[in-house]
């Protein structure tokens, strides 16, 4: 059997072992090795499951994943979260539909300070629908509320998606940070302005509060000025190079971690936890980094990356009919596999054709694309997010159809936004372009 066709029977088999519910990473893992070894020997499969653990392990980029997973943990256990929401409820809440829109502030703010969707929604879930119920606001546009905003995690740095992306293309993952700026505030914004539009169209699914005095806004500021500052102190350190990202994910942890004890908001069982999940999240992490780069070797071998790349360039439209092409098709695998693994077995591939071969600029590649890729966080059959709301007691008594359908117009927002930056790359690529190195 010629390599070519082992590398489309190790495709279809991928899917089909996912499908039948096995791991992202076993099945990438198990498919890569057996293909790497009926292509070029058992001998060469074995030693890739060998070489890259420890590879991987020696590429100082990937120190930055668990400093920003731990800094978002203790903003988790700490109950941080909870007080930038107080903060942006005095702010917006008397305005119609204001609970609706400080949950999206909430999770923009959480997503400042980690880079973790599934945290943001659970997080957000339990502090804004308990609040929101109260004042007799629509689950549907609270549950699309949280879910939308969750996937702010992954625009708004630090970024997860971003980070393996600078480490996969060997893109500066600051750059990508700051790029990440705009773009995150202008999804937020839309977001904004879709409660708006549901709210008056349907005044019942959201009032406003009473309206709090300028003196209660400016006391607010005491709750939620981790957030801010921490934000600052990370994004803004990297901006100006002051930190590179590695050094700013560690002075944001150490900082974070220093208030959070001082402040007592952290008592030790708390801090037990973060470094538990911590360790947790980071371990399967690193686990889907291995057997995806074991994949990746496999479709190298076996001559599939090569296909597509051939096809791709031999295509005579314009480059952003191919770019439109493949974001299309990441959406669509986006709603059966993760993003990390997505990232990891087709960037090694896409990349050089979309930068090198079309002309593409990184960043804004890596902007448009990892908004392509979390739209499956929030749609059906994956949607992490949503299954995600859905396991949790204060949800698991909504319809997984109806905790779907809250999510769509979100969803809608979100493809808006990437023709916005398709059409203004400059959105993506300004800031970048003027941070100091």
């Amino acid at each position: 059997m010629d390599p070519l066709t082992i590398g489309y029977l190790g495709c279809i088999l991928a899917v089909i072992l996912m499908f039948l519910g096995m791991p992202v990473a076993y099945a990438f893992g198990l498919i890569g090795f057996v293909g790497t070894s009926l292509i070029n020997g058992w001998q060469s499969g074995f030693a890739s499951v060998g070489l890259y653990p420890f590879r991987i392990c020696s590429i100082s980029a990937y120190s930055v994943i668990p400093l920003f997973i731990f800094m978002g943990y203790v903003i988790l256990f700490s109950g941080v979260g909870s007080e930038f929401f107080v903060l942006a409820r005095k702010w917006i809440g008397h305005v119609r539909g204001g609970l609706a829109m400080t949950t999206v502030l909430s999770s923009a703010g959480f997503g400042a300070v980690s880079g973790d969707v599934v945290s943001a929604a659970v997080t957000m879930a339990a502090i804004s629908l308990p609040e929101t119920r109260k004042h007799k606001y629509a689950d549907r546009l609270i549950i699309g509320s949280i879910a939308g905003g969750a996937n702010l995690s992954f625009i708004i740095p630090p970024s997860l998606g971003f980070i393996l992306f600078g480490a996969i293309t060997s893109t500066s993952i600051g750059q990508l940070f700051i790029a990440g700026i705009i773009p995150g505030i202008m999804i937020t914004l839309l977001f904004l302005a879709l409660i708006s539009f549901l709210c008056k169209r349907h005044p019942e699914w959201g009032a406003g509060l009473e309206r709090a005095s300028w003196k209660e806004r400016l006391i607010a500021f005491k709750s939620g000025w981790v957030v801010i500052t921490t934000f600052i102190l990370v994004i803004g350190g990297i901006y100006f190079g002051v930190f590179t990202p590695t050094e700013a994910a560690a002075a944001g942890s150490a900082f974070v971690l220093i208030i959070s004890l001082l402040r007592k908001n952290l008592d030790w069982e708390g801090l037990k936890k973060a470094l538990v999940e911590t360790g947790l999240t980071t371990g399967m992490i690193m686990l889907i980094l291995f057997c995806c780069m074991i994949f990746s070797l496999f479709l190298a071998l076996s001559g599939v990356a090569g296909v597509l790349e051939s096809f791709l360039l031999s295509l005579k439209v314009s480059r952003y009919i191919i770019l439109a092409i493949t974001l299309i098709v990441y959406v669509f695998i986006g709603l059966f596999m993760d993003v990390l693994a997505m990232i990891l077995v087709t960037l090694p591939f896409i990349f050089p054709i979309i930068v090198n071969g079309l002309g593409f600029d990184p960043i804004f590649f890596g902007v448009v694309v990892i908004l392509a890729m979390i739209m499956g966080h929030i749609s059906p059959p994956f949607g992490i997010v949503i299954y995600s709301l859905k396991a949790t007691p204060i949800c698991n008594d909504i319809p997984l159809f109806q905790l779907f359908r809250a999510a769509l117009p979100f969803l809608g927002v979100m493809t808006l936004s990437i023709f916005i930056i398709i059409l203004f790359p400059e959105l993506a690529t300004y800031l970048p372009a003027i941070m100091m190195k």
